[in-house]
């Protein structure tokens, strides 16, 4: 079950994202990032808490229940997103009919999306950071936070709502923050910037011992993750253009897998070395490879805009 709600929600985000890209113009896509992710945020933030004291009240079975009962009424929400005309695919191929492979593939748009994305190198160190963050930062603010509450500040279920909910309303508070101001001129700086600041919170995060200490460093992590996330989906809408939109945040999609991979990993050396070893050698590997990103693809995300940003054409409505 877990299995199938992780690809349900990895399709989530790249329809999310995609949709923000097509109806949103080039110079609003930053504003209209960090409007998305205010409601997701703080949506966390009541989930967190309001799911705590569910399932204290009623138990998993019905909270579960509740929780699939706004799921259906999100569903339903849905069909109001469009009501435009169908358009062709902007990234449709005409292919001879002896090559035996239909124009609108799947694996062919997954091929485009990669080679696309191995050919713009914003786009490849975007990636490969993504990867990254899953791969070493998210599993210690998001799988092992139970083992947090239990182990390290033996709290209970009300305990671990307060530390999701702390992250989550650091995110909010960036994201509220990102609409007002709009969102920095920089992305690519912003994400490498904001990044190299999540790991070193991460290593103070993964040495404290005080549950207020760990919320107040849970709500600064939060935040900064959210700006830099939000600077990375700005950067790689910006440098994808509206044929490769698409394909690019399917790409990116696939960055999430490395979270089970850092999951089992850090599970694993926490048995053996214990937590506050393991997250600091998870962080200060992402902040090595933070830093080597921003070095080999420092002259596409160091400078002042990304180059297609300004050559985008109008977005279509879909």
């Amino acid at each position: 079950m877990a299995a199938l709600s992780g690809i349900v929600r990895t399709n989530d985000l790249v329809m999310r994202h995609w949709l923000i890209g097509e109806t949103i113009p080039p110079h609003q896509i930053v504003g209209a990032l960090g409007m998305s992710r205010a409601a997701a945020d703080s949506a966390r933030v009541a989930g967190a808490l309001a799911g705590a004291a569910l399932s204290t009240a009623l138990g998993v079975a019905l909270a579960y229940a509740v929780v699939t009962a706004l799921y259906l009424v999100s569903l339903a929400l849905t069909r109001g997103v469009s009501r435009g005309r169908r358009v062709a695919d902007p990234a449709a191929v005409e292919l001879p009919a002896s090559s035996g492979e239909s124009p609108s593939s799947r694996w062919r748009d997954l091929k485009d999306g990669v080679v696309h994305v191995l050919r713009t190198p914003a786009l490849i160190a975007g990636m490969w950071l993504a990867f990254l963050i899953n791969l070493t930062a998210y599993p210690a603010t998001n799988g092992l936070l139970p083992y947090v509450a239990r182990k390290i500040y033996l709290v209970d279920a009300t305990g671990l709502g307060w530390l999701v909910a702390s992250f989550s309303l650091g995110g909010l508070l960036a994201s509220i923050t990102v609409v007002i101001t709009g969102g920095s001129r920089h992305p690519g700086r912003s994400m490498l910037v904001y990044t190299v600041v999540w790991y070193v919170l991460l290593i103070a995060f993964g040495q404290l011992r005080s549950l207020e200490a760990g919320l107040l460093t849970l709500f600064t992590a939060g935040f900064v993750q959210n700006v830099g996330m939000i600077s990375m989906t700005a950067t790689l809408l910006a440098m994808s253009g509206d044929r490769f939109r698409g394909r690019v945040m399917g790409v990116r999609a696939l960055a999430v897998y490395g979270l089970p991979l850092g999951l089992v990993a850090s599970g694993a050396l926490i048995e053996r070395i214990g937590f506050p070893l393991t997250i600091s050698a998870f962080a200060v590997v992402g902040l090595l490879f933070t830093l080597l990103i921003g070095i080999k693809w420092r002259a596409s995300l160091w400078r002042r805009r990304p180059p297609q940003a300004a050559a985008l054409p109008a977005p279509q409505r879909v």
